[in-house]
């Protein structure tokens, strides 16, 4: 039996209790007794539901509130990644914009293993050549 169930019996059996108890059906405070427990019982009942769902939304406003944290966690370390792929990124073209000018057009030919012009820049083809390293080390 459901908690609300219980209690909506209870005041039903008050309420009959009451009636006869006042109607006269039994001797003038027979049912007081009975009266006053269940009074009781349903004072009981009722405070522990309400405090029953008092914990339920306290529960759910802090699991709100750990998701909301933990959302905002995520976003900065998702963040700190985006920065350093920029700066890992920024390395890159600068160590491929160093091998273009610093190497000789013949050494340069010999590694990317196509043919370079002098004086033309080959940055993509160098960035190409290092991630094609990349993956085959893993």
């Amino acid at each position: 039996m459901e908690l609300e169930e219980a209690i909506k019996i209870l005041k039903e059996d008050l309420e009959h209790t009451k009636r006869a108890n006042e109607c006269g059906l039994a001797t003038k405070g027979e049912f007081n007794k009975e009266i006053k427990a269940i009074e009781t019982v349903l004072k009981y009942l009722e405070k522990y539901r309400d405090l029953y769902m008092q914990s339920l939304a306290n529960n759910l406003n802090q699991s709100l509130k750990n998701r909301e944290m933990s959302n905002e966690q995520l976003e900065a370390l998702n963040e700190g990644w985006k920065l350093e792929v920029e700066k890992k990124d920024k390395m890159i073209e600068l160590m491929a914009r160093f091998i273009d000018t610093e190497l000789s057009s013949e050494h340069l030919s010999k590694v990317l293993k196509i043919e370079v012009k002098p004086l033309e820049t080959y940055r993509e083809d160098i960035k190409q050549y290092f991630e094609k390293k990349a993956e085959e080390s893993e």
